[in-house]
């Protein structure tokens, strides 16, 4: 989960913002913490992690989405779940 690399891609390495060489926009977050050690989240975020999994699964089903942006989308969405999935493992054993 942590420090893990997605691969590298014609000499760059292959992120969400930087699929097939390609440079595409990221959603906006100063914090990625499904690559970086010093994040932290709590309960507290988890309205905005659960919001921001809700935003990502609908643009994803969005049929105007080019193939290269869906794909950053779908990548980004995979790593916020992995965030989400915890709040809601939390909830289901309460």
């Amino acid at each position: 989960m942590v420090g893990e690399t997605r691969g590298v891609v014609g000499g760059q390495e292959k992120t969400p913002g930087n699929i097939q060489g390609r440079i595409l926009p990221e959603t906006p977050r100063a914090l990625r913490p499904t690559r970086c050690r010093n994040s932290t989240v709590t309960s507290a975020h988890a309205p905005i992690w659960l919001a921001e999994e809700e935003d990502l699964i609908a643009m994803s089903k969005d049929r105007r989405l080019a193939s290269p942006r869906r794909e950053a989308v779908l990548i980004e969405l995979a790593d916020v779940q992995r965030i989400t999935r915890a709040f809601k493992d939390q909830k289901g054993s309460h």
